[in-house]
């Protein structure tokens, strides 16, 4: 493992960094959803707009850090960057708990970013901020008081005469602290849960003695093996890891160029499709580079980028949120052996516990190279005698947009792996 230097860069026709290009705010410069409060046991529930909670950044910052589970996706960075420049946060407003009973101020207890908290109507479902670039979905909960300020979510959520009729935690670990904490709070509550969609997705689990299972067997060590001697024929092969902010701004550049030459540009998926999308990732880049929560891995081979790597952090966590490659060199799986050196390079980290990869269901190269698993899916309550219906009408709809999303690959010659 190298750390990024500019004249690698250089060489690749990097030369200068991208002047960022304002883009008006998803919200409009309207407020996303009304203000709320209210008193429940104690605790004090307040709903407001989420590009209104940068006013509380020292808090929200504080609850990231004692969060019974990191969720990098529901820190100050991003929320804000996603309220700004994405139209999937659109209209969300965030339910903040705090705590006023220690006198002098109040403290953040939890954090929800969620569509439908007010709006949602009597049949229903309040719901997760989720976005294409985010795979986890717990809310921030403070980790000596998680179940109680869960329940006071479900209380402030169920009080609404014209609230929803069930609550929908998208994409959570289903047995972490947090999927146990919001069983926990609906049994307390007198509520029933339900699953949808849960699977198993591939993660690597560090600093536990039993991980060795996660690594890779000794014949798919040896596949790893040859297919990096074939790639050395283009060059010699290194990994090279940004990890200083101007490093992380400039290798993520070069991950939106690869990108962009794939794929994913081809079906209108890559970053680059979408100016909303560039804004949002490169304020990313800015924000969690410097705040050392942000790595990007380049696989070169010789004077080629052959495959790259993002990575977030926080606290003990990490999360593999983006890859891609260069398809002249697929006979040579660089996507397996950067994601290969990624693991590897986790496990060096001290206080790191656990990297998701992030990846849908059934993805082949990355659970061929990290064997852990973790149970994903998302976890719903039912608030009232409506709420079962509501979940029913939910299944239903998923399963309508599946079909309808096999038939359109089908028709288009796309697969469907890992989908």
């Amino acid at each position: 493992m190298e750390h990024l230097e500019l004249e690698p860069l250089r060489r690749m026709g990097l030369v200068s960094l991208p002047r960022e290009t304002a883009v008006s705010g998803a919200h409009g410069g309207k407020p996303s959803a009304p203000r709320l409060s209210q008193q429940i046991a104690g605790l004090v529930v307040d709903v407001r707009p989420l590009a209104d909670c940068a006013e509380i950044m020292p808090q929200w910052r504080a609850l990231s850090a004692a969060a019974l589970q990191p969720n990098i996706f529901y820190e100050p960075d991003f929320c804000l960057a996603a309220a700004q420049h994405l139209p999937e946060a659109a209209g969300h407003a965030a339910m903040l708990v705090w705590d006023p009973r220690g006198g002098g101020e109040s403290r953040l207890l939890a954090f929800w970013p969620v569509k439908g908290a007010l709006r949602s109507g009597r049949k229903g479902l309040a719901r997760g901020l989720s976005s294409r670039y985010a795979s986890c979905g717990e809310p921030l909960v403070h980790r000596r008081f998680a179940v109680e300020a869960i329940c006071a979510i479900l209380s402030a959520l169920g009080a609404q005469s014209s609230g929803p009729a069930a609550v929908l935690f998208n994409e959570i670990a289903l047995d972490g602290p947090v999927g146990r904490a919001l069983r926990a709070a609906a049994t307390l509550s007198g509520l029933t849960t339900s699953e949808l969609d849960a699977h198993q997705r591939a993660c690597l689990w560090l600093g536990v003695e039993d991980a060795g299972h996660d690594r890779p067997g000794p014949k798919q060590l040896k596949e790893l093996a040859r297919q990096s001697r074939r790639l050395a024929d283009h060059g010699d092969v290194r990994l090279l890891s940004a990890t200083t902010p101007q490093d992380v701004r400039s290798a993520f550049e070069v991950f939106l160029g690869l990108e962009a030459s794939g794929w994913k540009a081809r079906r209108g998926t890559a970053i680059l499709n979408a100016q909303r999308d560039v804004a949002f990732y490169r304020t990313l880049a800015r924000r969690l580079g410097h705040r050392g929560q942000m790595q990007v891995h380049l696989l070169e081979a010789g004077s080629r980028i052959a495959a790259a790597g993002v990575v977030l952090s926080s606290g003990g966590q990490a999360w593999y949120t983006k890859t891609c490659h260069d398809e002249r060199l697929a006979a040579h799986s660089p996507g397996a052996l950067v994601s290969h050196q990624i693991g590897a390079i986790a496990r060096t980290i001290p206080g790191l516990t656990q990297i998701d990869s992030c990846a849908l269901p059934h993805h082949r190269m990355i659970e061929r190279v990290w064997k852990g698993r973790m149970r994903v899916g998302d976890l719903a309550i039912s608030l009232n005698d409506r709420g079962e219906a509501a979940i029913a009408r939910e299944r239903t709809a998923r399963r309508i947009r599946l079909i309808a999303k096999r038939v359109s690959y089908q028709l288009r010659g796309w697969s469907m792996q890992g989908h």
